[in-house]
């Protein structure tokens, strides 16, 4: 539940990936965290 190909298999549109839309509506920190909303993005200092 923390890699981002269990749900890009289904469909869903992460930040930067185009195969499942533009929205960009989920967003991952690859196998630390779930996907959370593309809002929810803690901004890199």
């Amino acid at each position: 539940m923390q890699t981002a190909s269990t749900f890009l298999d289904a469909g869903w549109d992460f930040v930067g990936e185009t195969a499942n839309g533009m929205e960009d509506i989920w967003w991952i920190d690859e196998g630390k965290d779930y996907p959370r909303l593309w809002w929810e993005l803690i901004p890199e200092n």
